[in-house]
């Protein structure tokens, strides 16, 4: 008996044609998620690249004061802030196996700006572009041994931008 059933699969050609563009499909997903997962990070790190080095510590006007028994010393640093624009700078100071952590601007009990009419918890401010500001820091009971700070760029925190481990006493 002979049979009417005839074979109607897809040709080789016609399979070969599907993966094919299946395959350009799938990768054009792949690398536009990728593409837009690195353009994100990109983003995030250009606003710290290139400013290595113009949010620095200020060597010459930091340094520990000796104050009399019974007084808290008192420790001044102080900031300088390059041709660029800031949002914030975090500060680490570590003493006597301590560290005590500030953000400028911010508001705290125990750091003032340095000079007449700076007091204890008012509100710190950052200094301008191309400009310095000493602040001053009443609650560490021995010369601390290192500040680091690292500034907030368009709301991404940065590496640590300088460091400084020797501090003197203030003269």
């Amino acid at each position: 008996m002979k049979s009417n059933y005839k074979n109607k699969g897809l040709s080789t050609i016609i399979v070969t044609v599907l993966l094919i563009g299946l395959t350009i499909v799938a990768v054009g997903i792949v690398a536009s998620v990728v593409n837009n997962l690195i353009k994100g990070k990109m983003l995030n790190t250009e606003a710290c690249f290139g400013n290595f080095g113009k949010v620095s510590i200020d060597p010459q006007y930091t340094c520990f004061i000796d104050k009399p028994i019974g007084t808290p010393d008192e420790f001044q640093f102080s900031i300088f802030i390059g041709d660029i624009d800031v949002e914030k700078i975090i500060i680490g100071i570590s003493s006597a196996g301590q560290t005590k952590s500030y953000t400028i601007p911010g508001k705290y009990a125990d750091v003032r700006k340095y000079g007449a009419g700076g007091t204890y918890n008012e509100d710190l401010i950052l200094p301008g572009r191309n400009a310095g500001t000493t602040y001053v820091v009443n609650s560490f009971i021995s010369k601390p041994d290192s500040i680091k700070i690292a500034p907030v760029i368009n709301g991404q925190q940065c590496d640590v931008s300088d460091t400084l481990v020797e501090i003197d006493r203030c003269l």
